[in-house]
């Protein structure tokens, strides 16, 4: 249990940190390709940038590096001081991940409350809505249409049953298909499902203020790709916005969170407007640029990830030293009392576990231990005179297990303990000799281990 709260914090601290380098490299790039007119380039960027945020790359790294015997092999390893901070980090995230998710919930469930309003729209509104869904290449009946009496304003919504919410006033046919062309447009952009992981991502992640600011550029870059594709449908920039302007009855749209509206604030759709007219005025870039800028992003991201991973790695390592050191200075080694015999009990199962070479003396071994289970590393050559010392980690910390070194004979000797074990033998005779940790318990333990030969 302590590992696997170790793991999960570690992995929330990898996906915060790659996720928010990769948003701030975003962020810097596309204050020069928004101007260069590749408005598109960073709307579909923020979906990858999403997935660094929810995949813990760095954490594979690091458990890979780890694994390869870098830091001592001791990451993950718990202390007693590793293991409180971890789990009251992990219980303040808990409580605030459920608050975060108990708001959304909430709000789905008002807006599918409002669902039940909603009323087929008119026939002649219907066909001119079929007629944009094939302008667009969109297949009839994907999305629907309906019109709600208590609506503020048109509105694309719906996860799963995507649709267009109209308003009770009169639009003139112009007017409706500016809407749906708008409105068909995120969908297709799949604006609804990046704006839902963008919802998501800050659930788990509500502490880290560069989440907020993300889902903030989603919602912007979400209006500025489908301003850039429907203004030429819409009969240029001035008609386009004056249209939007005239369609809207309110200035602020409140729980449009898992919905697109043509605008949610004036000042917003003045920074929109502002943000085409430059794009119109200034020439586009060659693509070379945007793809140069693209593969120096992703090259960038990789290097951060394994950066993340080896300081993390490191700051780990440091954290579990100093806090060994201190229980070591705190309390005695224990004297085990050495017991022998001529191999396993009936009943135990045998198995060869997985080993790591840390130093070109020092083994290490991470193994999930099935209760009646005795698991040995490959044989080793040792000599009369010297001496294998053999550290063990054990969790749960109160369950005992058997700790050892067995001949080539089966003949084995061994100590009993619990959580953490450490204990020399001293080879009597010259042979080939394995280490085994032997669970006798009805459940399952984990062990963390390493033995060296000296």
């Amino acid at each position: 249990m302590n590992w696997m709260m170790i793991k999960l914090a570690s992995a929330l601290l990898s996906v915060t940190l790659t996720g928010s380098a990769a948003f701030l490299l975003w962020y810097a790039l596309s204050r020069f390709l928004k101007k260069w007119g590749y408005v598109r380039w960073c709307h579909a960027a923020l979906w990858g940038v999403g997935f660094l945020y929810m995949i813990p790359v760095a954490y594979g790294a690091m458990r890979w590096l780890g694994e390869s015997g870098r830091w001592g092999g001791v990451l993950f390893w718990p202390t007693l001081t590793i293991t409180e901070v971890t789990g009251g980090i992990l219980a303040v995230w808990g409580i605030g991940a459920g608050l975060m998710s108990c708001r959304l919930v909430s709000i789905s469930i008002r807006q599918s409350r409002r669902r039940r309003r909603e009323i087929p729209c008119e026939e002649g509104v219907e066909r001119l809505f079929l007629s944009v869904q094939q302008e667009l290449g969109l297949v009839p009946g994907k999305v629907g249409l309906v019109c709600d009496y208590l609506a503020d304003a048109p509105v694309f919504t719906g996860i799963f049953h995507p649709r267009v919410v109209l308003p009770p006033q009169h639009f003139t046919e112009e007017q409706l298909r500016v809407i749906f062309f708008h409105e068909l447009t995120h969908y297709r952009q799949r604006d609804i499902y990046l704006l839902a992981f963008a919802m998501l991502i800050q659930v788990f992640q509500w502490f880290q203020p560069c989440v907020w600011l993300f889902g903030k550029e989603v919602s912007k870059y979400g209006e500025y790709a489908c301003d850039e594709k429907v203004c030429g449908r819409a009969g240029g920039i001035k008609k386009y916005f004056d249209t939007i302007l005239d369609v809207m009855c309110v200035e602020e749209i409140r729980d449009g969170i898992f919905s697109m509206h043509m605008m949610e604030r004036k000042h917003e759709l003045v920074r929109r407007k502002k943000q085409m007219r430059d794009t119109e005025k200034r020439k586009k870039k060659p693509m070379a640029w945007a793809a140069a800028l693209s593969i120096g992003m992703a090259i960038c991201c990789s290097v951060t990830v394994m950066a993340a991973a080896d300081e993390m790695g490191r700051q780990y390592q440091d954290w579990y030293q100093a806090t060994v050191i201190k229980v070591e200075e705190s309390y005695e080694p224990i004297e085990y009392e050495e017991f022998t015999d001529h191999g396993p009990a009936e009943g135990i199962t045998v198995e060869e576990g997985e080993t790591t070479q840390v130093a070109r003396s020092l083994i290490s071994f991470t193994w999930t231990i099935p209760s009646n289970t005795s698991k040995k590393t490959s044989g080793f050559s040792a000599q009369k005179g010297q001496t294998v010392s053999v550290t063990a980690l054990v969790d749960p910390s109160t369950k005992e297990v058997m700790v050892g070194i067995v001949d080539s004979a089966g003949n084995r000797r061994y100590i009993i303990g619990h959580g953490s074990i450490s204990h020399d033998f001293e080879i009597k005779s010259t042979d080939t000799y394995r280490v085994f940790v032997e669970n006798t318990n009805s459940s399952t333990v984990y062990v963390n281990g390493n033995y060296s030969v000296h």
